[in-house]
């Protein structure tokens, strides 16, 4: 892999300009700056608008009841689940879900395809 790689001369960038670090910039280093800084605020965003979607669903889970029926013929509405131990338990899961994703997927596809590290 690396045998094919060439010495670059000075101010030599090879790749994308805008996203292949350089010893030297280029003049438009401004631009540059504004377009990261755009692409960072990007990804903010739709971390944002995914961590919203999450915690809606948490709260719809959460918010679950049922009908108790007591012996004399009474009804009382109780929550499923335990508010604090829900919410954190389904953070705990959104939070690791990535690296139980990667697991699943690595055991599915076998060692030959993808290492842990």
């Amino acid at each position: 892999m690396w045998s094919d790689m060439r010495q670059l001369s000075e101010g030599e960038c090879p790749g994308i300009k805008l996203f292949t670090p350089c010893a030297t910039w280029e003049a438009n280093s401004t631009g540059q700056a504004i377009l990261y800084f755009l692409a960072m605020a990007w990804c903010f965003l739709g971390v944002a608008i995914i961590a919203d979607i999450f915690v809606a669903a948490i709260e719809q889970i959460t918010s679950a009841t049922y009908v108790l029926k007591t012996k004399e013929g009474g009804k009382h509405v109780v929550p499923i689940w335990n508010p604090t131990v829900a919410n954190l338990s389904l953070m705990a899961l959104g939070s690791s879900a990535p690296e139980i994703l990667l697991s699943v997927i690595e055991t599915v596809i076998g060692p030959p395809a993808m290492f842990a590290g």
